[in-house]
């Protein structure tokens, strides 16, 4: 299988469109595109600077968690934010507005229907197909995205068998999606969503389609924080993207902000 390289001209194009002042830094393999956006930002980056791989040695999601990529298949970046002078509370926003971006670009792109598990994760049919970090340090944010594109089911390893997918392995094997056009549209997408973390009116209003995205909303689910746990029945997010559940015995919505982990209950 012939795998497509990146149009960088298309991608730049895209990511000049929303962040003018935004570079595009690009490596066939990196230990990880967040750590390099953030020494990048740490010496000064502007906002908008974009690391795209084709590989990582080191991806990790929330919590440090390995991230499974096929090389040359998938989309691996992580993009630097500086929403100056906002109240860093609004910055919880951003995993939610990603994800909203994200489900979006995937399904105006693919016709499949994407499902956004609380608080980072885009599922299709069941498995996971793209996970979302935000690291936050003095006055910046950096978003990174490692989403499955073009990896063939049968690449997966067998402990991922069954849990993990792509958009090709979702859309049958045989049909290949250009990664240059996702990104460029996703670029657009995010561009759409992001003054949404920036203003609580603006956010308010997506709240919606982000709740009916949800794979957990009305359904119960177990949330794990260190050795705690709580069970109930989730009924949205909060004003800043916190999960609100309720949980027995009083069934009082709670709102939940972080989590090591989310998981459907066995009903």
């Amino acid at each position: 299988m012939v795998e497509e390289r990146f149009d960088m001209l298309e991608v730049r194009e895209a990511l000049k469109g929303v962040f003018p002042g935004g570079e595009l830094v690009y490596f066939p393999e990196t230990v990880s595109t967040s750590d390099e956006a953030m020494a990048r930002a740490r010496d000064g980056a502007a906002e908008g600077t974009f690391v795209l791989a084709e590989n990582q040695t080191a991806g990790r999601g929330r919590r440090g968690a390995a991230w499974f990529a096929d090389p040359d298949t998938a989309l691996l970046f992580s993009l630097v934010l500086r929403p100056v002078g906002k109240d860093v509370s609004t910055w919880a926003r951003m995993t939610s507005v990603a994800a909203l971006a994200l489900a979006r670009t995937i399904e105006d792109t693919t016709g499949l229907e994407p499902k956004i598990k609380w608080p980072n994760d885009i599922y299709i049919g069941g498995r996971k197909s793209a996970g979302i970090l935000v690291e936050a340090a003095g006055d910046f944010l950096v978003l990174g995205i490692g989403l499955n594109v073009n990896t063939p089911r049968c690449s997966f390893p067998d402990a991922l068998q069954g849990i993990a997918t792509s958009l090709r392995a979702e859309l049958g094997d045989g049909i290949a999606i250009s990664r240059s056009a996702l990104l460029a549209e996703f670029l657009k997408k995010f561009g759409e969503c992001y003054p949404s973390m920036l203003s609580g009116k603006g956010f308010s209003r997506i709240i919606p389609e982000i709740e009916e995205r949800s794979m957990l909303l009305n359904r119960k689910a177990i949330v794990y924080q260190g050795k705690t746990q709580l069970q109930g029945i989730v009924r949205g997010l909060g004003d800043h993207g916190e999960l609100r559940m309720e949980v027995p015995p009083s069934n009082h919505p709670i709102e939940i902000l972080s989590a090591d982990r989310v998981r459907l209950a066995v009903p």
